[in-house]
């Protein structure tokens, strides 16, 4: 049996995690949302305007349906093309409009079977670049 310890910063307890409440356009789509790095959670977790918990979670990963955005089979493009179809953001130019459809064509993963995504986190320097 394989276990992974997961972390998941929130300002509130968070006992039993569900799907389908988080929001849309998140790097991922909706999601529960958790590291494998308890100093990120923390990180997601306090702000300047709050404090919050880093929610600790065994997992047993056998049988599941994983995919490993860091692993030999993908590059960084796969995942800047996940970043693109998930969150909100206006193409104001023609070539903007040409490399996102570049990167659908070539790069898109079909992620509707997968139970967990294992990969990078975008904060909004990240996204602003992609």
């Amino acid at each position: 049996m394989s276990i992974l310890t997961i972390y998941h910063g929130s300002d509130h307890i968070v006992e039993k995690p569900a799907l389908g409440q988080g929001r849309k356009d998140n790097d991922y789509g909706q999601g529960f949302y958790c590291t494998e790095h308890m100093d990120m959670a923390r990180e997601w977790a306090v702000d300047a305007h709050r404090d919050g918990y880093v929610n600790t979670y065994q997992m047993e990963v056998d049988g599941l349906q994983i995919v490993r955005l860091n692993a030999a089979d993908y590059c960084i493009l796969h995942w800047i093309t996940i970043l693109l179809q998930n969150r909100h953001f206006e193409l104001e130019t023609p070539l903007a409009r040409e490399a996102y459809r570049y990167l659908c064509s070539h790069f898109d993963l079909d992620l509707s079977g997968m139970d967990l995504i294992i990969g990078y986190r975008a904060d909004d320097s990240y996204f602003s670049y992609a």
